[in-house]
């Protein structure tokens, strides 16, 4: 499992440990009841409870994630600027 995976099931968790997942199944059921089965798509479900469903996400698991992404991308920028001097000393060896 790659660094995002990982990054997406931490989330996942967060959220279901939250309520987050119920509270928008909740909605989501809502929306049905209101609208009826036969009058909605799945599209049209989707534009309807993502706003609600953003607004859901508790600002904590908003800051955890916004952290872990800035982490993720500081181990990238390592690991890149890592393959470039590998790369470079490749490149050296080459020419001589």
């Amino acid at each position: 499992m790659g660094e995002r995976d990982r990054l997406k099931e931490l989330l996942r968790a967060k959220l279901v440990e939250c309520g987050w997942k119920d509270q928008l199944k909740a909605h989501c059921k809502g929306v049905i009841r209101e609208k009826g089965l036969e009058h909605i798509t799945v599209e049209d479900l989707v534009a309807e409870i993502t706003p609600k469903g953003r607004a859901l996400v508790p600002d904590s698991v908003k800051k955890e994630r916004l952290s872990n992404q800035i982490k993720s991308n500081q181990i990238l920028f390592v690991t890149y600027t890592w393959l470039a001097d590998v790369n470079a000393s490749v490149a050296k060896c080459l020419c001589f």
